[in-house]
């Protein structure tokens, strides 16, 4: 038990500090500094403009993005605040880039009076989602990019030279991010806990653990092949399956009706896939690849019950979508494989420890409340444990393929 408390103050002590910041509400901004010259060019998401207006009301037009983002980004030298340069009558201040669909894009000089200690200021959207992160990367004199973060708490960096991969961003701050990223998402924790509703034995939580691992692991390496281009609209939705595949296994293994259960969810996936307007056809290919993977899985998950496999592969393959998360949000930025592999090994280390510290803490307090004899029947634990997480789950996957490419 005492192992059981370490683990969880050694946990609690990463997620402390300021990078409380969640991958899935990002930015990216790339900082060239030159002289006392500093080129700012920011991309943001047109889905986080959402964030600018009043619920129900429609999204803000581009001018008023244009004109929230200039004044929250900034550049200052020996404490003194650099103008933003004219660009030209018909461009302005802030110039907007050519449109990408999906994509607010704009570019700001600015013009120090000195290149000493310059200091930038990145302040977009913290103030109403401080879960923001911004992936910035910044030039000192032409020296090479570097990778840096703006998260909320923590939106100031110096501008200083270096051969560091991260400057003050280093691999810490990512497991913090990966952490935190477990934590917050209601989603990943209904996977972890619909795992105790399989009732794993000791030897069991060490297959959940080595089954996270092995799809972390996974996740980094075809990140760094660059063989699969992950797209984060489509691993949310996929997320929010694995909490209905979950809930599946545990009444089709409670019913004894497996190909029922089986022939249902595999149907229903593939009818989503099908009906989806807003889909495209890879879209469509990976919803039904999943399909029938769920199908043949259920089929087969009585049989497989007391054998590793039970355990490994729908673990991994929750890990190997999770992982996935931080590259897709990066995938928008020229980052090496050098600098982009601790990076992922980073998060998905937070992750590990954000699934572990979870199933820790809840067994550990299942543990305790039956030594103080206070014990609900796991029949109406299981039963009503299943019916929410099916619920939720299947409300998390339709809402979030049906918003693909709105």
């Amino acid at each position: 038990m005492t192992r059981i408390w370490l683990l969880a103050a050694f946990c609690v002590a990463v997620a402390a500090g300021p990078a409380r910041a969640d991958i899935r509400s990002f930015s990216y901004s790339v900082w060239d500094v030159l002289g006392s010259t500093v080129r700012l060019r920011f991309e943001m998401p047109t889905a986080e403009a959402r964030h600018l207006a009043d619920p129900g009301s429609p999204a803000p037009a581009t001018e008023a993005v244009k004109t929230y983002v200039g004044s929250h980004v900034g550049v200052f030298a020996a404490g003194v605040a650099c103008p933003p340069v004219d660009q030209g009558e018909e461009v302005g201040l802030i110039n907007t880039l050519s449109l990408t669909p999906g994509w607010y894009r704009f570019e700001v000089i600015f013009q120090c009076a000195s290149p000493k200690d310059i200091v930038l200021q990145d302040t977009v959207l913290f103030d109403r989602v401080p879960e923001h992160i911004n992936f910035a990367r910044v030039q000192i004199e032409g020296g090479g990019f570097v990778q840096r973060l703006f998260t909320a708490g923590h939106e100031r960096l110096r501008a200083a030279p270096g051969d560091q991969l991260f400057g003050d961003s280093g691999i810490l701050r990512y497991l913090q991010i990966g952490f935190a990223h477990v934590l917050h998402s209601v989603d990943r924790l209904s996977f972890v806990l619909g795992l105790l509703l399989l009732a794993p034995r000791r030897r069991e939580y060490g297959l959940i653990v080595a089954g996270l691992s092995l799809g972390y692991v996974g996740s980094v390496a075809i990140s760094l092949t660059r063989i699969v281009a992950p797209r984060m609209d489509l691993i949310e939705p996929l997320m929010g399956f694995m909490s209905v595949f979950i809930a599946a296994q545990v009444i089709a293994l409670v019913s004894g009706r497996t190909k029922i259960v089986a022939i249902t969810v595999g149907l229903a996936l593939l009818i989503v896939a099908m009906s989806a307007t807003t889909l495209d056809m890879s879209a469509r290919l990976l919803l039904s690849g999943f399909g029938f993977f769920a199908t043949f899985y259920l089929l087969v998950c009585d049989r497989i019950a007391n054998r590793a496999m039970f355990w490994l592969l729908p673990t991994a393959l929750f890990a190997l979508m999770d992982g996935f998360g931080l590259s897709a949000a990066v995938s928008g930025l020229d980052v090496s494989a050098r600098q982009l592999a601790p990076m992922l090994v980073g998060f998905d280390l937070g992750g590990i420890l954000a699934d572990v510290l979870v199933l820790t803490m809840v067994t550990a307090g299942v543990v305790l409340l039956r030594r103080t004899r206070i014990v609900v029947p796991r029949p109406i634990v299981v039963d009503l444990g299943t019916s929410i997480l099916a619920g939720l789950g299947a409300l998390w996957f339709v809402s979030r393929v049906y918003s693909v490419g709105a």
